[in-house]
């Protein structure tokens, strides 16, 4: 399954909802705001998007990817809870 896919199915994360929601807020207002937390989160997406990897911890067939991203790097203590 697509990273993309795996997002729109997870939709009822509401860290990830308040993300897009935030971000799409403050591009009306011509500005990004992206916390240290966040970046980590966005970087697994962007390489995934144009560089087509995963990281290895996350099973690109489940549909819980991306949580398996957030909890990896919580996991490491590079994400706040």
């Amino acid at each position: 399954m697509y990273l993309h896919k795996v997002i729109i199915e997870s939709s009822d994360l509401d860290y990830f909802k308040s993300l897009i929601n935030n971000g799409m807020k403050e591009g009306l207002e011509s500005k990004l705001t992206v916390e240290e937390d966040e970046f980590e989160v966005l970087k697994i997406i962007f390489e995934y998007i144009y560089k087509n990897e995963m990281p290895e911890f996350a099973d690109e067939t489940s549909k819980t990817a991306f949580e398996d991203a957030l909890n990896y790097y919580r996991a490491q203590g590079e994400l706040a809870e």
